[in-house]
């Protein structure tokens, strides 16, 4: 069945970054997979409150594949989000999240893909906490490559606390489902199949500390443990545990000009994938930094221009490589 379901978002209603993972090599999800922070405003949302933004960006990717054998290629990214929040009673919100992100690579084109993503959740503010749970999904269509497809299911579930008047800090619980209904699982071998589709469960806990106590820069902390589990029983292949940590730092440089810095690491480390031709488990360290600035026009338009960096070590060589993207965008707020 090829992933007509892209148009599912339309029927019901309706994130650093993607690449074209091999059938049998290492799953890139730290770019595959968009996400989207989840503001908890101190304050509760209106009545009613609705808006929309529009972003347009191109820029170049030296190494689309994630692969020690770098291609680059120039692309183009149309975003379109809208958030929509309602008050239910004094105490009690509900929020709707919707995006529909096109990303077009030029000459790698099984890179190409369209994600339809949306989220709704019900948010409690108690004193100076705020708890909340909700849904989230995500549909990625890859136009180009069919077997690449999936639906990515997730529940969340968080609490966060207003420490002080500069301070807040976050904690959050998440479980997922992805579904690839267009590839089936591997079975004891590599060249064999089981009769079911390839799924993976994911959970992560993840904790955020936020602060804003120096006038005009905004930072945070952010900690992050997951767990994923695949049915692929071919040595378990995707089947890891992962530690990751980043700092944020936003900076307000002149009245309309922000700068706008991230430092990650990852260390995912494999249950059962050995390293090729060798007796021992894969360990990999992915490390990231993200640089740039972001120019009012006006009250509606945006300009950014962001250069990331990405290097990921590994104590297998086939699974080792390093990225520059430079991108240069548009946001036009309604």
């Amino acid at each position: 069945m090829r992933i007509r379901l892209f148009l599912m978002p339309l029927i019901l209603l309706a994130s650093f970054i993607f690449s074209v993972p091999k059938a049998y090599c290492q799953l890139k999800e730290e770019k595959e997979e968009k996400s989207r922070a989840i503001n908890i405003l101190a304050k509760l949302p209106p009545e009613y409150k609705f808006s929309s933004r529009l972003s347009l960006s191109s820029g170049y990717d030296t190494n689309v594949n994630l692969s020690p054998e770098r291609t680059g290629d120039v692309y183009e990214e149309l975003l379109y989000s809208f958030n929509l929040s309602k008050k239910l009673d004094n105490k009690l919100s509900f929020t709707f999240d919707y995006d529909l992100d096109f990303l077009n690579y030029n000459k790698v084109t099984d890179a190409s893909n369209l994600l339809n993503h949306f989220r709704l959740g019900l948010h409690k503010k108690i004193s100076r906490f705020t708890t909340g749970a909700g849904y989230d999904l995500g549909i990625f269509y890859y136009p180009h490559n069919d077997d690449e497809d999936f639906l990515f299911h997730k529940v969340f579930a968080y609490v966060s606390h207003k420490i002080s008047k500069h301070f807040y800090h976050k904690i959050q619980l998440e479980a997922g489902l992805k579904d690839y209904p267009d590839r089936k699982a591997l079975a004891d071998t590599i060249n064999t199949y089981q009769d079911d589709n390839r799924t993976d469960t994911r959970a992560s806990l993840e904790y955020k500390l936020s602060s804003d106590v120096i006038k005009k820069l905004i930072s945070s902390l952010r900690l992050k443990v997951t767990t994923n589990n695949s049915n692929v029983s071919y040595v378990d292949f995707y089947d890891y545990k992962s530690y990751e940590g980043a700092l944020n730092f936003d900076y307000q440089l002149l009245k309309k000009l922000y700068l706008i810095s991230e430092l990650s690491y990852v260390r995912k480390v494999f249950d059962e994938r050995l390293v090729t031709s060798r007796d021992y488990r894969e360990r990999d360290s992915l490390y990231t930094g993200t640089l740039g600035l972001s120019y009012r026009l006006d009250k509606q338009n945006d300009l950014s221009l962001y250069y990331t960096y990405r290097q990921n070590s590994s104590n297998d060589d086939i699974a080792e490589y390093s990225e520059s993207v430079v991108n240069l965008g548009w946001q036009h707020y309604f």
